[in-house]
């Protein structure tokens, strides 16, 4: 059976290298998404916990601990509204552009970009590998696939 879906669109002031900052911004926001505007769902910018763009921040051995510990805190929060949050997963020696998609605190999915810019101001060539991979989830009694920019007009 099929639900009403309300999305929000988080349209932030993200800091870059500022993780601890936008994680907590995260949670406020989705609060507020859901006391404000009844929403069932929040989707939030690519890399939203890096900031955009996150360049050489990337390569720092420190990162991929201080991601899981943001996602950690998201997932305690237990926010009771579906979340999508971007942000750079790292599994072995690969890098990718991912988003997360988090309900009541439990992951029901993640997506890694595929198709990476690599022109003008857009180097993610030199940082992330391609995902290759759909996520399609079933939600509010629909399927949802989820796609991060560039993916979108490929």
């Amino acid at each position: 059976m099929t639900q009403t879906v309300k999305i929000v669109v988080a349209q932030l002031n993200l800091k870059v290298g500022d993780i601890e900052g936008n994680t907590e911004l995260v949670i406020r926001s989705a609060n507020e998404a859901l006391e404000s505007h009844g929403a069932t769902m929040i989707a939030f910018p690519e890399l939203t916990l890096t900031g955009y763009p996150p360049e050489d921040l990337l390569l720092r051995p420190s990162l991929e601990l201080r991601i899981n510990s943001a996602l950690d805190r998201i997932k305690t929060a237990a926010l009771p509204l579906v979340c999508v949050i971007g942000f750079p997963e790292k599994i072995g020696e690969q890098l990718y552009n991912s988003l997360v998609v988090i309900d009541h605190g439990s992951e029901l999915g993640r997506y890694r970009k595929q198709c990476l810019p690599n022109y003008q101001v857009f180097d993610e060539h030199r940082y992330f590998d391609a995902g290759h991979e759909a996520c399609v989830l079933e939600l509010f009694g629909r399927k949802v696939a989820f796609t991060i920019c560039e993916d979108m007009w490929e």
